[in-house]
């Protein structure tokens, strides 16, 4: 019969009850303890455990048709004899055990070190007094304890023993509950930072009761939660923190977010979603309107494109994000960079820390976002900005005259494709001016005569050494159109400076004209087919 249930909460005066973490002496796997006390006819005591990882156990809590716990997987529970498990220790233990071990015999290390690098004079200098510097616990402000095996604050106050500390790494431990996690808390009046991944806690019966002890901690960090939870479930437990300015959820196999209930969250700054198989953009609108978002990382994800309609609302989305991470996201890159130019106060963004500068797409995003000042760890000052910015117009010049683009913006009518593919070009007008109209020359070369008959055919030659190559040209090109085609057959940065000069002869004689007025034409400067410009930067 599977209906029979065995139930004990301690065994033979041993410290591990129902309820505790454990870690296995051989393998390192953790679980929580669901039972302790005899199995069947065999003799003494088992702990049944209900394993983190699914595949270490071989049952689902029940043995010979005797159901003794309920496991969270069909094969994560199993029995274990006590001594062949850890159970929990208290933090003052474990910050003693890591801090305050014995200083290293100098003389000792140093004869290590001599040995295995070959160098007979080698001497550490101040190593017992850097120490002793260690293990004076009051003084400590960063105290890391992953995979220590905490369990509990212990008896003795934590706020005597570590009076300094502001960031806490308890991941990897063996905490049981969120209440013991609160007693820790309660008791270090500066604490900042809590780093709590890679555990499983037991959610509390009132989590409004343990606000007052996380009233001082603004970064929580969640990453990897055991078992795997909800976005509801973590806003609970980050509901705990009243002071919350930074929470990260990374590695939680989340699909979706779903709804931020009003007034939660209201003070957070930075959210870190990474690592999770995300892959609509929908889904992080429901963080659009948090009041103080600044950054948002949801780098590693799977986000095929961002997508920024106008909901209605009276509030802009994202208003105050500055720093947006999306590397590593399967995205449409220059649909996604359109949308981004709708966020106002976007300065930083990630879209691949290898992407390729095809086609210049770094140089157009940052000509696109306005207010972007870096892309993908490289920055742009203003006069690069500029650059860019004109560079930009002066590319897609001939696609703005087409969709109803006109020298003046105030009389421009564009399309609804070219607003969609280049949402702030015509800002860009307003600001530097419009670009050169690309009818203007064919309305020449019909007045003129055939097109192939107007063409010039010139050899361009290189300060670098590079082999020269050929443009086939009108007459009517302003010379800032033709630098800015160079630059582009030459694969050369918009921002780079270009001297270009012509050699002409007169009387059989060479000499170099510089063609040194941007605004003017090339057939200003009596160039001729077969001419050979010599370009510098």
């Amino acid at each position: 019969m599977m209906d029979r249930v065995f139930c004990s909460n301690k065994h033979n005066g041993e410290s591990v009850t129902i309820g505790s973490r454990v870690q296995d002496c051989r393998t390192g796997d953790r679980g929580v303890v669901c039972f302790v006390g005899q199995v069947g006819d065999a003799s003494g005591i088992w702990i049944g455990v209900d394993w983190d990882n699914p595949d270490r156990g071989k049952h689902d809590g029940s043995h010979n048709g005797v159901r003794y716990f309920h496991a969270h997987f069909q094969t994560s529970g199993s029995f274990v004899r006590p001594t062949k498990l850890l159970s929990g220790i208290d933090l003052e233990a474990a910050v003693r055990g890591k801090y305050q071990a014995p200083p290293p015999d100098s003389k000792l290390v140093e004869h290590m070190v001599q040995h295995a690098i070959n160098a007979r004079f080698v001497q550490f200098v101040g190593m017992e007094h850097t120490s002793k510097k260690q293990s004076a616990l009051e003084t400590l402000r960063l105290v890391e304890l992953k995979e220590c095996l905490v369990s509990h604050a212990g008896p003795n106050s934590l706020s005597c023993l570590l009076p300094r500390v502001t960031d806490l790494n308890l991941s990897a431990c063996l905490l049981p509950h969120w209440d013991a996690v609160a007693v820790i808390a309660k008791q270090l009046p500066k604490l900042h930072m809590l780093d709590v991944s890679e555990n499983r806690l037991a959610f509390p019966e009132d989590p409004d009761a343990l606000k007052p002890s996380f009233t001082g901690v603004q970064h929580l960090i969640m990453n990897h939660m055991l078992p795997q939870q909800s976005w509801q479930q973590l806003l609970q437990c980050a509901q705990m923190f009243p002071s919350l300015t930074n929470l990260q959820v990374a590695f939680n196999n989340l699909t979706a977010l779903g709804p931020v209930p009003c007034g939660e969250l209201k003070s957070l700054q930075k959210l870190d979603v990474g690592a999770n198989p995300i892959s609509d953009w929908a889904q992080l609108m429901h963080l659009a309107h948090l009041p103080c978002l600044q950054e948002l990382n949801a780098n590693n994800c799977r986000i095929p494109c961002v997508e920024l309609r106008d909901t209605g609302d009276v509030a802009l989305p994202f208003e105050r994000l500055g720093s947006l991470f999306l590397a590593n996201n399967p995205l449409d890159k220059w649909r996604s960079v359109c949308q981004l130019s709708r966020l106002p106060a976007l300065h930083t963004l990630a879209l691949d820390f290898k992407l390729q500068a095809e086609n210049y797409f770094p140089e157009f995003a940052f000509a696109i976002i306005r207010s972007l000042v870096m892309l993908n760890r490289t920055s742009a000052s203003r006069k690069e900005k500029r650059d860019y910015e004109i560079f930009y117009l002066n590319t897609f010049s001939d696609a703005y005259y087409a969709a109803g683009g006109d020298p003046d913006p105030h009389l421009a009518r564009l399309t609804h494709e070219f607003v969609e593919s280049h949402p702030t070009y015509l800002d860009l007008v307003r600001e530097h001016g419009a670009p050169a109209d690309g009818r203007e020359q064919s309305e020449f070369s019909l007045r003129r005569g055939k097109l192939k008959d107007q063409k010039l055919t010139l050899n361009v030659t290189c300060m670098d050494g590079r082999p020269p190559l050929q443009q086939t040209l009108l007459p009517t090109i302003k010379v800032s159109r033709l630098k800015m085609m160079l630059k582009r057959s030459l694969k050369l940065p918009p921002s780079a400076q270009l001297t270009v000069t012509y050699a002409a002869k007169q009387k059989g004689k060479a000499f170099d004209i510089p063609l040194d007025s941007d605004h003017n034409e090339l057939s200003f400067f009596s160039v001729e087919d077969g001419d050979t410009l010599h370009v510098c930067w």
